[in-house]
C-alpha cells in the first residue's frame, strides 16, 4: 500500500499497484510556520520541528549560518513510527558518499535539491533553501553545532502543512 497527497491536499493510501485510493486519511489542513533565530551553543543541538508519526509536506525551508563547517541541519524521516538515521544529505561530487548539510559541503557538492542563496566566506554569511519535501510517515528536523568551544548562528524558517 502506498501513500500520497492529492491536489486538494488530502493524504491518501493507495493499493499496492498504485491505481486507486483505498481511503482518505486526512487533509493537509494544519499549517506549519516556524522561525528560529537563537544562536546554537557549543555542542548544542535542538529540535526545529518534529511532526511525530504524521505525514508532513515542507513547502519551504530556509536556513542561514555564520559557520561554514560547524553548524548543520539534520533530517530524521519517520519509518514505521520511529525517526530513522540522518537523511537526506549532499551526495559528494566524486560519488564517494554523502556529506551532511554543512555550508561548505553544500557549496562544494552542488545539489539540485538545495538552492544556495548566499555563500560569502569573506564575511561568514551562508544561506540556503529547500522546497517541496514530502514525508508520508513524518519528519524530525534538528539543528546542530559541532564546535566544542564557540556558539554560532543558525537561523531557520520553515513553512509547510501536516495532517
Amino acid at each position: 500500500m502506498g501513500t500520497n497527497w492529492d491536489k486538494q491536499g488530502n493524504y491518501q493510501k493507495y493499493n499496492s499497484d498504485g491505481s486507486t485510493p483505498v481511503m482518505v486519511v486526512g487533509s493537509l489542513a494544519k499549517q506549519i510556520a516556524i522561525t528560529i533565530t537563537t544562536p546554537l551553543d557549543a555542542l548544542g543541538e535542538d529540535v526545529v520541528y518534529d511532526s511525530g508519526n504524521v505525514p508532513v509536506s515542507i513547502d519551504i525551508l530556509e536556513w542561514a549560518t555564520n559557520s561554514a563547517n560547524k553548524t548543520q541541519l539534520r533530517f530524521f524521516p519517520y519509518v514505521n513510527g520511529v525517526p530513522m538515521g540522518v537523511g537526506p544529505g549532499v551526495i559528494k561530487s566524486d560519488g564517494g558518499g554523502v556529506d551532511g548539510f554543512y555550508a561548505d559541503k553544500i557549496n562544494s557538492n552542488v545539489s539540485s535539491i538545495i538552492d544556495v542563496l548566499v555563500y560569502d566566506s569573506t564575511n561568514s554569511k551562508y544561506k540556503f533553501s529547500i522546497k517541496d519535501l514530502v514525508y508520508p510517515e513524518g519528519l524530525k528536523i534538528t539543528r546542530r553545532n559541532i564546535d566544542t568551544v564557540s556558539a554560532f548562528n543558525c537561523a531557520v524558517y520553515l513553512q509547510g502543512r501536516s495532517v
